[in-house]
């Protein structure tokens, strides 16, 4: 079936502009949930993610076909439709975190719903147009970290894009002898408009993650040595434990205090002591992280820390223990000229 259009009465389009946001705003809600989990790298799988990383693709594909569909059948609000379906299909190549596979599966889309639409145009305007759609996606890569929160480069990508497919389409798709300027108006509008109103949207929404995960991590992590914090072990010990338990898998936990750190604070002072305390932590974050990802260190009072050792035994645990305190025993802190 052929994609057609028709120009609308501009309050008509306005309403459908304000249907298609509303549709926007409810797509990313999803999109951004499903984006968490596929690029959450500390509390899930790498088989998880993966998962969620394809589901994008999935997600993105499947709308924009079905939003696609709906255009090729709708009398009235096809430009709506095929608004939409177009940035659906573009939108997701912004996306900070994915690698060139990912990209290219998305771009793959995006070429497509531009052939669809393009292609009755013959000669040179069809070449020039699919070239030009070439190069944008290529530059699109090569900025696409930034194109999601930079305006000025969002704005230029979201005009470039919205010219190339507006303003090739085909007299084929006019469902209405000259009204061709009328569309390709509405159409850019419509797509510029929708863009960088979910640029504004999406960026609130991330700005309101970075603030929570801000802090969610003052109060998981101790201020000064980055170790997690007590109260976050109090809640997590308790699970390990009761997973344990579960699983009759075997569990260490080991506390221990850094010697004679009342001294140091006393002849030092307490700046030279708080490094101390920075240099013990990464020390003991360094070895149980060469043993397993799945050890942890907890700061649980002044000069105390307590790690905790899961799917290990007591066998297991002492030279991974031993190792921490050898490590330990060797640093020399270093503060204003004098080796502690």
């Amino acid at each position: 079936m052929t994609a057609t259009f028709s120009a609308l009465p501009y309050w008509l389009w306005g309403i459908e502009l304000g249907i298609a946001a509303f549709f926007m705003f409810g797509f990313l809600t999803v999109y951004l949930n499903m984006t968490r989990r596929a690029f959450d790298t500390e509390n899930d799988s790498a088989a998880h993610r993966l998962l969620w990383r394809v589901g994008l693709v999935v997600l993105t594909f499947v709308t924009g076909i079905a939003l696609n569909i709906q255009g090729d059948f709708s009398e009235t609000n096809s430009l709506m439709y095929y608004s939409l379906a177009v940035f659906v299909f573009v939108f997701p190549l912004t996306d900070e975190e994915i690698n060139f596979v990912e990209y290219a599966i998305r771009a793959v889309g995006v070429v497509g719903i531009g052939l669809a639409h393009h292609m009755p145009v013959m000669g040179a305007v069809r070449t020039f147009g699919f070239a030009a759609l070439l190069a944008w996606v290529v530059v699109v890569y090569l900025f696409h970290k930034r194109v999601r929160h930079k305006l000025l480069i969002n704005l230029v990508m979201s005009v470039i894009y919205a010219s190339l497919f507006w303003l090739t389409l085909p007299p084929t798709a006019i469902k209405v002898a000259g009204t061709q300027g009328r569309i390709e108006t509405q159409g850019m509008m419509m797509y510029i408009i929708i863009s960088t109103g979910v640029f504004v949207f999406w960026n609130s929404l991330w700005a309101n993650r970075q603030r929570t995960q801000h802090y969610a991590k003052i109060a998981s992590f101790d201020a000064l040595t980055h170790a997690k914090s007590f109260s976050l072990y109090q809640h997590e010990a308790a699970t390990m434990f009761a997973d344990a338990r579960v699983r009759q898998s075997p569990f260490t936990m080991v506390e221990l205090d850094v010697d004679h750190f009342k001294i140091v604070n006393d002849q030092y002072g307490h700046l030279a002591g708080n490094k101390m305390l920075i240099q013990v932590a990464t020390t003991l974050k360094t070895c149980l992280k060469q043993a397993s990802a799945q050890y942890q260190v907890y700061r649980t009072g002044g000069e105390e820390f307590t790690l905790a050792l899961p799917n290990t035994d007591l066998t297991q645990a002492l030279p991974i223990v031993t190792q921490c305190w050898q490590s330990v025993r060797k640093q020399v802190c270093h503060y204003e000229d004098q080796a502690i």
